[in-house]
């Protein structure tokens, strides 16, 4: 989580804080954020050790929710750390009390924002991380026969439902050559292994040595009003 951290900090939504007056949120200088809510996180990829190491964020000690679709995960996670609460549940109908999330981190996830609209207050913040139009290039050109490049997803509904834009971060750099065994968990990771035929899986398979290219955008949104979907 520390990277999510860094990534935000320089788009200035945690920012510096002086010692008599903490301010983690330049948006809304006056309540520090208490619960911090990432979807999609898997076997416990949020740690309240890593806030903990960050000095910057050492002030906020804020309470963390850990939601995913999948029961085992959460399982998982759930003997893995004690110090966060674990759900199960969806993106799009999420089991948490509205309004009552400070931040969310959206990594790689299912954009719902008619979800997070309900688990937000106003003044909410969210952090959408998505994978840019290079990312993993060199592994996508031997799985797929013809290389695309999406773009990223539109925010017209996040808009309709009153959320606004505040920043944006493109993060861009190459791995270190990595062994066969790496490519082979890392594309288990990604939708690419149940996209891809079987030959491109095993083309994929075969990389040793592999310098990856990550490119991720990281957006940041604020819900800036109240929106009630019609019934």
């Amino acid at each position: 989580m520390i990277w999510l951290l860094e990534a935000w900090k320089k788009l200035n939504i945690i920012g510096p804080r002086p010692k008599a007056t903490p301010r983690p949120l330049n948006y809304n200088p006056l309540i520090p954020p208490s619960v911090l809510c990432l979807l999609g996180c898997g076997i416990a990829r949020p740690d309240p050790n890593d806030f903990k190491k960050d000095t910057s964020a050492s002030s906020l000690d804020p309470d963390f929710i850990g939601l995913d679709i999948s029961k085992e995960a959460i399982v998982a996670a759930s003997k893995r750390n004690k110090d966060i609460t674990w759900v199960v549940g969806t993106n799009r109908q999420p089991p948490i009390v509205a309004g009552s999330v400070d931040i969310i981190f959206c990594v790689f996830g299912f954009h719902s924002f008619q979800g997070f609209n309900k688990i937000l207050p106003v003044r909410g913040k969210l952090l959408l991380v998505e994978p840019g139009p290079d990312h993993l290039q060199e592994l996508r050109q031997v799985t797929y026969p013809q290389l695309h490049k999406t773009a990223l997803n539109k925010l017209d509904d996040a808009f309709a439902m009153g959320f606004k834009q505040v920043g944006e971060q493109i993060l861009r750099f190459n791995t270190p050559p990595l062994p066969n065994e790496s490519i082979k968990d890392l594309l288990l990771m990604t939708p690419h292994f149940f996209r891809a035929t079987q030959e491109g899986r095993e083309a994929a398979g075969k990389l040793d040595g592999a310098s990856l290219t990550v490119d991720l955008a990281f957006r940041s949104l604020e819900k800036t009003e109240y929106y009630w979907p019609e019934a």
